[in-house]
C-alpha cells in the first residue's frame, strides 16, 4: 500500500514544478489547463490604442517630378517640361482638308485686322512658321528684303490660305504680320546671341537649333548685332523701354 501511495507523491509534487516553468506544457500523463485571468500576462490592446487606419494620400502635382527622379541608380533626373511644340500649321491643314477649300480671311475694318480672335491667332501663327522656316535672317527689316523673297514667302501661306485677289486692307494686314513676325524672330536670335560675353565665342558656337542647317544666315546676324550702329540703336531702344511707366499696345 506504501508502494503505491508513494509514486502518486512524487507525481503530485512534480507537476508544479513543471507548470511553473514553462507555462501552458503539462508533464506526461498529466493534463494541466492554464486559467485565463484578468491578471494574465497577455494584454489586449483597446480599439483607440490600435494603428489607425491610414487613408492614401492623394498625389500633388509636384509628387510627379519628384518621382521620375531616382532613376538609374538614384541619379536624379530633370523632370519633363510641358511646354509647347513647334507651331507646323497643322490645325490650318486639317481646316483645309474638312473644308476642302482654302481658308479666307475675313478682314474687320474696325479692328484693323481679322474678324475673329480665333483667325486673327491662325493667321499670326502661320506667318511666323513661314518666317521661321522658309525667310532668311539676312536683311535688317521686313521691309529691306526684296520682292523676290516675299513672294516666295507669300506661297508658303497660299497653302492653307487663299491670298489670290485680296483687298488692299487685307494686303496691308498680312505684311503687317509678316513684318511683325520677321521683327520678333530677329529679336528672338538677339537676345541668344547676348548669352554670350564674347561675341566671336556666339558666332562660333552658339548657333541656334533652328539655324543648324543656315549657317550663313546666323553669320550674317552675328556680323548685324556687332555692328556698332546697331549696337548703339540697341542700347537706346533698351533705354527707352526701361524708362516706361506705362506699357502702351
Amino acid at each position: 500500500m506504501s508502494q503505491l501511495i508513494t509514486p502518486r507523491w512524487s507525481v503530485s509534487n512534480a507537476a508544479p514544478t513543471s507548470s511553473a516553468s514553462t507555462p501552458g506544457v503539462s508533464a506526461p500523463g498529466v493534463s494541466a489547463q492554464v486559467p485565463v485571468s484578468s491578471t494574465s500576462s497577455v494584454s489586449v490592446q483597446p480599439l483607440s490604442a490600435r494603428r489607425p487606419h491610414r487613408r492614401r494620400r492623394e498625389l500633388e502635382p509636384g509628387d510627379h517630378a519628384s518621382s521620375s527622379s531616382g532613376v538609374n541608380g538614384g541619379a536624379s533626373q530633370p523632370a519633363k517640361k510641358n511646354t509647347r511644340g513647334p507651331n507646323r500649321m497643322l490645325k490650318e491643314a486639317q481646316a483645309v482638308r474638312m473644308s476642302a477649300s482654302l481658308i479666307k480671311i475675313a478682314y474687320d475694318s474696325q479692328h484693323r485686322g481679322a474678324a475673329t480672335s480665333q483667325q486673327h491667332s491662325s493667321v499670326v501663327t502661320s506667318c511666323g512658321y513661314v518666317i521661321r522656316n522658309c525667310c532668311p535672317m539676312r536683311w535688317e527689316s521686313w521691309a529691306q528684303i526684296p520682292e523676290e523673297t516675299k513672294k516666295l514667302v507669300r506661297d508658303k501661306l497660299s497653302v492653307n490660305f487663299d491670298v489670290k485677289d485680296l483687298s488692299p486692307e487685307v494686303s496691308a494686314y498680312l505684311e503687317g504680320t509678316l513684318a511683325n513676325r520677321y521683327k520678333d524672330w530677329k529679336s528672338a536670335f538677339h537676345m541668344h546671341f547676348q548669352l554670350w560675353d564674347d561675341p566671336e565665342i556666339a558666332r562660333l558656337e552658339g548657333c541656334p537649333n533652328e539655324l543648324r542647317d543656315r549657317p550663313e544666315d546666323w553669320e550674317w546676324l552675328c556680323k548685324h548685332f556687332m555692328d556698332p550702329k546697331f549696337v548703339k540703336k540697341s542700347i537706346a531702344g533698351k533705354k527707352a523701354r526701361d524708362s516706361k511707366t506705362l506699357l502702351h499696345q
